[in-house]
């Protein structure tokens, strides 16, 4: 134990106890520290320094910093006594902190965990509302060949008819992040009936999608319109069907000559959702490629150089197109192009 003061001359102190020695432990015990004024005002710093040894790589540092003001003309007040608790009290206090500590952590991370399961409830009830909502906008109904019965919407025509090759719509990430309530508005607007929709055959089969040759019968219409149906398969999950019905009408409202618009969407309870588009003759462009490459009727048919720049300069004039309006395409492949 030692006390510092910074001027001496103005300021002295004594202690009624030992500077070195052992702590008792029979219970609480006081001592004092007296401070003496000199005979001039003054204002003094002194430091009050106690080391205190549980074992020699235990040592507990302890140090306290006061300021005494001496006035010639005050008498002196008595000793200022400053308390210290025996060893006992200060590892209680410890344990008490150490125990506040640990409840404050667990209180934080079940905090953490409750904020991280709302979010992620929160974003598969963003991916699920959009087609549970919609279902029930496409209505039963029984049709005559030529003829329909009940209300029905017809397809969204596009403002300009497809080229001989167009980017299909595959994988896409709005840079904006539209809401879902935009997402249910589209539905709404080119929502047709499935009883007007018929299956022909399988183009094409992914992972959890299908797209099928059939027809829609408008009505009104005297003859059936060949389209394309893209679909989910039997095993697709509800957040896969959601997805798909996101990523098929993220081109919803766009023209360009390079882009393949969808025309019409059916939603129905117990069944995966039809994605329409328009079907003018073309084929897929991974099929045509390989079809190219090993015929079976002859010899292989070679691409002329201007065929391939030209398909190239198609597809890029589509990606152009779709980052102006800040898409992102995440799967730009010849299985998801037609030709």
């Amino acid at each position: 134990m030692s006390v510092d003061i910074s001027n001496p001359s103005a300021l002295s102190s004594s202690l009624n106890i030992s500077q070195a020695g052992d702590i008792p432990l029979g219970g609480l015990q006081t001592w004092a520290l007296s401070l003496h004024c000199g005979p001039y005002d003054a204002e003094i710093d002194f430091t009050l320094r106690i080391n205190v040894s549980l074992s020699r790589k235990n040592t507990t540092h302890l140090e306290f910093r006061r300021k005494k003001i001496c006035l010639k003309d005050k008498s002196y007040t008595g000793p200022e006594e400053v308390l210290v608790a025996v060893s006992g009290s200060t590892s209680g206090g410890q344990i008490f902190y150490a125990a506040i500590g640990c409840a404050c952590a667990v209180i934080a991370t079940i905090f953490v965990l409750v904020v991280v399961y709302y979010l992620r409830n929160k974003k598969t009830r963003r991916h699920r509302d959009p087609l549970q909502e919609s279902r029930g906008l496409s209505s039963a109904c029984s049709m005559e060949r030529g003829a329909g019965v009940g209300p029905a919407q017809t397809f969204l025509s596009p403002e300009t008819p497809p080229p001989a090759s167009a980017a299909s719509g595959s994988s896409y990430r709005r840079l904006d992040d539209r809401p879902s309530r935009e997402l249910h508005e589209r539905i709404q607007e080119i929502t047709v009936q499935r009883c007007r929709v018929r299956l022909l055959s399988i183009e094409m089969e992914g992972t959890f999608g299908r797209v099928y040759r059939g027809s829609y019968h408008e009505e009104g219409a005297l003859s059936p319109r060949d389209v394309l149906v893209k679909t989910a398969a039997e095993h697709a999950s509800q957040s896969q069907v959601a997805l798909l019905l996101r990523e098929g009408l993220a081109l919803y409202g766009l023209s360009h000559p390079a882009l393949l618009p969808v025309l019409g969407v059916s939603i129905e309870d117990r069944s995966a959702p039809f994605l329409l588009y328009p079907h003018t003759g073309y084929r897929n462009m991974k099929r045509f490629l390989l079809r190219c490459k090993l015929s079976s009727e002859g010899p292989p048919r070679a691409l002329t150089t201007q065929e391939v720049v030209e398909m190239a300069l198609q597809a890029a004039k589509g990606v152009q197109y779709l980052h102006r309006k800040r898409l992102v395409h995440r799967d730009l492949a010849a299985r998801n192009c037609v030709y």
